[in-house]
Order: structure tokens, then sequence, then C-alpha cells
């Protein structure tokens, strides 16, 4: 009967060999880890399904004993009855225990997926926890620039103020320069009033630029000199001192 022998192979297994924990080579038969679902799934639904198929097989088995053990009881009553019943209280216990079997398969299934679904957590704090250290890493980019940004700021403010403590300075030279001039225009004022008092005392008028060219011509009084134009006649040299009297 190779598909009892195919069914007690894969029952073993289930209940020996497959489990929850993560695959390694001490423990083949793990469901969880980087290769425990993808190298142990398949042959465990495989062997989950020989199992059942083999409590078919069984329970149909059972059945044709039980027709012929139910044939066998006709001809002897007493002894078919007891074994009828022997029979049915065995089919129903192993009926049960199949039952407690796949139930047991399914919790082992449930706790796989439990687990599966715990390393994609894991996998997802991971990646949270590598883009959490790239945007601290970006904030400390920021914060570097940041710092030589004001190192920089700093660097004009201080040539600012050097270029305010320069044009100090030139406004400083500018006052003095402004004072010296003012004080030499109080020394030419000074020398124009001597000049201007010293000719008075010879009855000289006051020349200037715009009397380049001109010459000293007597006043119309006799008392003094006034400028004017050698080329104008006697009478208009007269005439134009009379007008500026």
């Amino acid at each position: 009967m190779s598909w009892l022998t195919d069914m007690l192979g894969a029952a073993n297994r289930l209940l020996t060999y497959y489990n929850g924990d993560e695959k390694t080579a001490l423990n083949p038969g793990g469901m969880t880890g980087p290769d425990g679902m993808a190298q142990n799934w398949d042959p465990c639904i495989r062997d989950l399904g020989t199992g059942l198929k083999g409590v078919g097989e069984a329970l149909t088995s059972m059945a044709a004993s039980e027709t012929a053990a139910t044939g066998s009881a006709t001809a002897a009553a007493g002894s078919a009855a007891g074994a009828a019943g022997s029979a049915a209280a065995a089919h129903t216990d192993r009926v049960v225990a199949d039952a407690d079997a796949q139930a047991t398969a399914a919790d082992r299934l449930a706790v796989a997926a439990d687990k599966t679904a715990v390393h994609a957590d894991r996998v997802a704090a991971d990646a949270d926890a590598q883009a959490t250290a790239a945007d601290r890493l970006a904030v400390a980019t920021d914060k570097t620039a940041t710092h030589a940004d004001r190192v920089a700021a700093d660097a004009d403010a201080a040539a600012t103020a050097a270029d305010r403590l320069a044009v100090a300075a030139d406004k400083a030279t500018v006052a003095a320069d402004k004072s010296a001039t003012h004080t030499d225009r109080l020394a030419a004022d000074a020398a124009a009033a001597q000049a201007q008092a010293a000719a008075a005392g010879v009855n000289l008028p006051i020349v200037s630029a715009a009397d380049a060219g001109k010459s000293l011509i007597v006043n119309p009084s006799g008392t003094g000199f006034l400028t004017g134009d050698v080329g104008l006649s006697l009478a208009q040299q007269h005439a134009l001192a009379a007008s500026f009297l």
C-alpha cells in the first residue's frame, strides 16, 4: 500500500520536520528566514496534500473493510456487532486525530505567516532607520552650510567695518583739508584787506584778473587812479571812470 507509506512519511514530516522557526543548517525544516519560505513552503503544502489524500484513502479502505466486516457479522451477529462498534470507535478516533493534525498544520502555517509579517516589519523599520540617518546627514550638511554662510557674513561685516573706518578716515582728511582751505582763505582775505588798505593809501584801485591788459587812468577829480583801456580817448576814459563813481 504505497499510499499509506506516502501518507505516513508526509505526516511524519509535518509533525517533526517543518516548523515556524528560521531555516538554518541545523534547522532545515524552518519556514522563516531568507530561504525558509522559498525552499520549504511548496514541499510542506505537498506533504499536507499527501496526508489529506492518505486520510481519504484510509477512510475508503476502512469503509471497504467495514462492509466486509458487516458481511461477516451477518454470519456471526454477536461478533459482528462488537467488531462494528470497535471499528466505528476506531474510525471516530482516527477522524478526530486527522482533524487535530490538520488544525496543528494550520496553526503552524499561521505562525509561519506571522513570522513572515514580523520579518517584513523589521525590514520596513530598517528602511525607516536608514531614511532617518539620511535626513540627519542632510540636516548636518545644512548646518555646516549655515555655519559657512555665517562665517562669510562675519567676514563681510568685518570688511564693511574696515570700509567704514576708511571712509571715516577719508572724511577726517577732507575735514582737515577744508579746515586748511578755510585757514588759507582767511589768510588770503587778510592779505587782500592789507593790500586794499595799502592801495587806498596811494588811491590805487583794487585789480583782479578781469583787469588784465588795462591801464591805470587818473580819475576825473585827480585824486587817484582807475583801470581803463589805453585805446579810448581821454574823454571816453573820463566818462568811463565817472561811471564807476
